[in-house]
C-alpha cells in the first residue's frame, strides 16, 4: 500500500449563506444538550427525543433481602417481580397525570390576553410535548440500592458472583415491568404509535422471546402499553432518603466526607471550603447507613471485615464494574447512569482502555471521574491520608512578570512564571544588586536543564542563570512556593500562610505575598479567618483581605 500523500490546501474564498444560533454549554451546569437532533442527557440514563419527559421511579432492591447481613440471607425475587409490575403501572398512571397537565397549561397559555402570533411557539411547544407523551407514554422504571443489596447478600460487589446476581435482578425487573404494560395494553390498549412489524427485529425484544414465550406471544398480539419502560438512574437524593447505596452504583465510601453549600452571609455560618467558583460550603463526615444495620445484625464491630470492604468505587476492578453493568444493560431499553471512579494518577491510557472496554461489552454509556478533577458533593476522608497532585507538565519557555520589592531597605526582585500566561506556577527571587533595574515587567523563563533557568527580559537582555542573583534562604523559600502551585495549591492559601510567618511587613515572606496576591481574584473569601471588628466574613480585594460589611481591611 502507498504512503498517504500530503497535500497543502489554501482557502481561496468564504461565503456566507445564511446565519445559524450556536450555543456554547458546559455540561456542569447544563445536564443535557442536543447531539445530532437527538436530546442527550449528561448522565444518559434516559435519552429522549425533542419533546418527551424524564418519568423515572425506583425501587429499593435491598428491601426485599430477607434476614440481610446472616447466612440465611437471601433475595426474593418473586416478591420484587410482583411490586415491580405494580410500579409499572403506578408509572402509566404518571403518564396520565403529566398529560392532564398539559391540557391545563395549554388552555392557560390559549386563554392569556397576548396575541395568537406572540404565544405561537410556547403552544407548539406544549401541544408536540402532549403528542410525544400520548403517542409513546415512556417510562423510566429502575431500581436503587443495588450496592447494598449484594452486601447483605453476602455478594462482593465486582465479583463473578455478582454479575450473575446483577443480571437476575434486572431480568427480573424487566420481565414483570414488560409483563404489566402488556396486560395493560390488552385492557387500555397500546401506545398509540405501536406496530409489530416495526420491531420484530428488535434485540432486546428478541431476548425477551427466548426468556419468556408466553409474554412475547402477548405482546405480539396486544402490543404493550409503553414504547420504553426502564431505566438506572443516578438516583443521589433518593438513596439518601432510602439510607442506601445508589442506582447500580457500589458504595461510594464507608466513610466520607459530604458538603453542603451555604451562603456565607447568614449568621454564625461554618464555611469549611470554598470552591473555584467562590461557592461556600460546610463539610459533615458520614457512615454508611447501611453500616450500622450490619453491626447490629453480626454484632461485629472492624468495618475492615464487612461486605463492602475492599470493593467500594474506588477499589473494585473496573473491568468486573463493566461487566455488572452490561449485565444489567441487557435488561435495560433505556440505558444506565453509572461512574467509574479513578484516582487522580490514572493514565490516559488506562481512561482510553475503560471505554473501550465498555464499547465491546455493549454498554450504552458509561462516565468516568478521575478524583480531583473537580469538585463534587462527596469527597474522600482525608482523616488517614492526602489527596495527591500530579504538577502539569512545564513547557521549555514560560511568561511570567517582574516585581520589584523592598525588603529591610535592600531591593528585591520577585519573578512570576505563568502557566498559559494566567495561573502562577513558579516563583524566582533575589536581591537585584541593581542588575536587573526596575521597569522590566514582562519576562520569558526558559528551562535550560533541570535548576537551570534563564530570563529574557522585555529589551532583549538575558539572564543565563537567575540563580546566580539568589542566597540559599531565599532560593529554599521560593522553590517550596513553586512546589506547592505547580501542585495544585490555590494561591490564596499559600498567600494566607506567608501572612501568617513571623516578621514584621518588611520581611522576605512578607514581600513575596504582596507580590502573590496580585494573582488572587477578587472577591475570593479568606479562610480561617473573620474580621477582627465585626466578625464578618472576609473577602479579597485588590489582594487585601477586606470585609464588606464594616469595610475593614487589613491594608488600611
Amino acid at each position: 500500500m502507498e504512503k498517504s500523500k500530503i497535500v497543502e490546501k489554501r482557502i481561496r474564498k468564504i461565503t456566507v449563506k445564511n446565519n445559524q444560533d450556536v450555543y456554547d454549554i458546559t455540561t456542569q451546569h447544563n445536564h443535557n444538550f442536543f447531539a445530532n437532533n437527538i436530546l442527550i442527557k449528561n448522565c444518559a440514563e434516559l435519552p429522549l427525543c425533542s419533546f418527551d419527559s424524564c418519568r423515572l421511579l425506583l425501587l429499593n432492591s435491598l428491601t426485599y433481602v430477607k434476614e440481610p447481613f446472616t447466612d440465611n440471607a437471601k433475595f426474593d425475587f418473586d416478591w420484587f417481580y410482583k411490586d415491580a409490575q405494580i410500579a409499572q403501572r403506578f408509572m402509566d398512571d404518571i403518564v396520565d397525570i403529566e398529560a392532564e397537565c398539559l391540557d391545563r397549561i395549554i388552555k392557560k397559555v390559549k386563554s392569556d390576553p397576548e396575541d395568537l402570533e406572540i404565544k405561537k411557539r410556547e403552544l407548539d411547544l406544549w401541544k408536540k410535548t402532549k403528542k410525544t407523551c400520548e403517542e409513546g407514554r415512556r417510562t423510566g422504571t429502575g431500581l436503587t440500592a443495588l450496592g447494598d443489596t449484594m452486601a447483605a447478600c453476602g455478594v462482593e460487589y465486582g465479583s463473578n458472583k455478582s454479575i450473575k446476581f446483577a443480571e437476575n435482578i434486572y431480568k427480573t425487573l424487566k420481565l414483570a415491568c414488560y409483563r404489566s404494560s402488556v396486560n395493560m395494553a390488552k385492557e387500555l390498549g397500546p401506545f398509540s404509535v405501536w406496530d409489530h412489524e416495526l420491531e420484530k427485529n428488535n434485540q432486546f425484544l428478541l431476548r425477551i422471546k427466548d426468556e419468556d414465550i408466553d409474554l412475547w406471544n402477548d405482546m405480539k398480539k396486544y402490543g404493550r402499553r409503553n414504547i420504553a419502560l426502564l431505566t438506572s438512574s443516578p438516583s443521589g437524593s433518593i438513596s439518601i432518603e432510602t439510607q442506601t447505596s445508589s442506582g447500580i452504583e457500589p458504595v461510594y465510601e464507608l466513610e466520607y466526607i459530604r458538603k453542603k453549600k451555604v451562603n456565607p452571609n447568614d449568621k454564625n455560618t461554618r464555611i469549611d471550603s470554598v470552591d473555584q467558583n467562590g461557592d461556600s460550603w460546610q463539610h459533615f463526615k458520614v457512615f454508611h447507613p447501611q453500616i450500622k444495620k450490619w453491626k447490629e445484625v453480626t454484632g461485629k464491630d472492624d468495618i475492615t471485615q464487612s461486605p463492602w470492604y475492599g470493593c467500594t468505587a474506588e477499589k473494585i476492578n473496573w473491568k468486573n464494574r463493566i461487566k455488572i453493568q452490561a449485565a444489567a444493560n441487557l435488561n435495560i431499553d433505556h440505558s444506565i447512569s453509572s461512574t467509574i471512579n479513578l484516582p487522580n494518577d490514572v493514565s490516559v491510557e488506562e481512561v482510553a482502555e475503560i471505554y473501550e472496554t465498555a464499547w465491546k461489552e455493549g454498554v450504552k454509556g458509561i462516565t468516568i471521574y478521575r478524583q480531583g478533577s473537580r469538585s463534587g458533593v462527596l469527597i474522600g476522608d482525608d482523616k488517614d491520608r492526602i489527596q495527591k497532585h500530579s504538577a502539569p507538565k512545564r513547557p521549555k519557555v514560560l511568561p511570567g512578570e517582574l516585581h520589584h520589592v523592598t525588603v529591610k531597605g535592600e531591593d528585591y526582585f520577585v519573578i512570576i512564571g505563568l502557566l498559559s500566561g494566567v495561573d502562577p506556577y513558579e516563583v524566582f527571587a533575589g536581591k537585584t544588586d541593581k542588575i536587573i533595574k526596575r521597569g522590566h515587567q514582562q519576562v520569558y523563563i526558559e528551562k535550560a536543564r533541570r535548576g537551570k533557568y534563564s530570563i529574557c527580559l522585555e529589551n532583549g537582555t538575558v539572564f543565563d542563570d537567575i540563580n546566580e542573583y539568589t542566597q540559599e534562604e531565599e532560593e529554599s523559600l521560593t522553590r517550596l512556593l513553586s512546589t506547592s502551585l505547580r501542585h495544585g495549591v490555590d494561591v490564596q492559601y499559600v498567600v494566607h500562610q506567608l501572612e501568617k510567618t513571623g516578621g514584621d511587613l518588611l520581611s522576605f515572606s512578607k514581600a513575596l505575598s504582596r507580590v502573590l496576591k496580585r494573582f488572587i481574584k477578587d472577591g475570593s473569601i479568606v479562610a480561617g479567618e473573620v474580621c477582627p471588628k465585626c466578625g464578618g466574613q472576609l473577602k479579597r480585594v485588590e489582594g487585601c483581605s477586606s470585609c464588606g460589611g464594616c469595610g475593614w481591611s487589613k491594608c488600611s
